[in-house]
C-alpha cells in the first residue's frame, strides 16, 4: 500500500529535537507504528511531497491513498501553493483514491468540499477529550488527542458525518462518504513537541492558555490508537477502490 503525504508544513528549526526531524519524519514515524499495530496486509510505502514548497505529485494515481498534514498556514489563505492543493484535492476526490486530513487537512478538505471554516477568539491547546459518535469508526466512546489551533471548521460539507466533538470543537471528526475522513485534533504529535511548540507560541496563545495546556501534559493519551483508526480507514477503502 502507498501512502502520500501532502506535507503542508515545516518544523521551525529550534523544534527540530523535540520533534525528531521534520514533519515527513513525524506522519511517518505515525503511519509506520499503526501499520504494525493493525498488521497491515499490504507492504507499506510512504511518499513525501512537501506541497508547501510546491512539490506536487504529478497524479492522484501516483499513491493508493492520501493524507493532507497540519500546517500554520490558514487554509482560507490567497496562498499558491494552497491554491494549487485545493485542486489536486478534488483530483484525489475525483479519482475517488482514500483521503484523510489532521487540523489544517482537515480544514482544507472541508473548504473544498463547501464547507467553511473560521477562526476562534481564542487558541485551543493541549490535551483534549474527544467524544465520538458513531461505533462504526470506535470501539471507544472517548479518546484523548493532542491539540493546537486557532480556526476551526465551523459549517461541515454537505453530506459529511459529524462523528466526533470535544467541549470546544463541535466538528473534531468528519466522514465524508464515499472514502473521506478527517480530524481537528492531533495523533502525529509528541507530547515533548507539543509542549515546545506552545512554549514557541506563548506570546500568540496567552499565558493563561498556555499555562493551562502545559499543566494538562500528563494525562494518557490515545494517539496509537487515533492512528490505527486512520490507516484501518485508509486501507479498507483503498480495497475497496481496487
Amino acid at each position: 500500500m502507498k501512502i502520500g503525504l501532502l506535507l503542508c508544513d515545516h518544523v521551525l528549526e529550534p523544534l527540530r529535537e523535540a520533534a525528531k526531524g521534520d514533519y515527513d519524519c513525524m506522519y511517518e514515524a505515525m503511519v509506520t507504528k499503526a501499520a504494525h499495530q493493525i498488521h497491515l496486509a499490504a507492504p507499506l510505502t510512504i511518499k513525501k511531497y512537501f506541497v508547501i514548497d510546491e512539490y506536487f505529485p504529478d497524479s492522484p494515481n501516483d499513491c493508493d491513498a492520501w493524507l493532507v498534514t497540519c500546517s500554520h498556514h490558514d487554509a482560507n489563505e490567497d496562498n499558491h501553493w494552497i491554491s494549487r492543493l485545493k485542486c489536486f484535492v478534488l483530483e484525489i476526490i475525483e479519482y475517488r483514491k482514500p483521503l484523510a486530513g489532521i487540523c489544517f487537512g482537515h480544514q482544507l478538505i472541508s473548504l473544498v468540499l463547501g464547507g467553511k471554516v473560521a477562526r476562534r477568539n481564542k487558541w485551543i491547546a493541549g490535551v483534549q477529550k474527544v467524544h465520538l459518535r458513531s461505533n462504526q469508526f470506535s470501539s471507544q466512546p472517548n479518546i484523548k488527542l493532542l491539540s493546537l489551533h486557532r480556526d476551526e471548521v465551523t459549517v461541515a460539507p454537505p453530506n459529511a458525518n459529524v462523528i466526533a466533538s470535544s467541549s470546544q470543537v463541535p466538528i473534531a471528526m468528519l466522514s465524508i462518504p464515499p472514502n473521506i475522513l478527517t480530524f481537528q485534533h492531533h495523533m502525529e504529535y509528541t507530547k515533548r513537541y507539543l509542549i515546545a511548540l506552545i512554549n514557541s507560541r506563548k506570546d500568540l496563545i496567552g499565558s493563561e492558555i498556555t499555562q493551562i495546556a502545559l499543566n494538562g501534559m500528563s494525562q494518557d493519551l490515545d494517539s496509537s490508537y487515533a492512528g490505527r483508526l486512520l490507516l484501518k480507514f485508509l486501507a479498507q477503502h483503498r480495497n475497496l477502490n481496487q
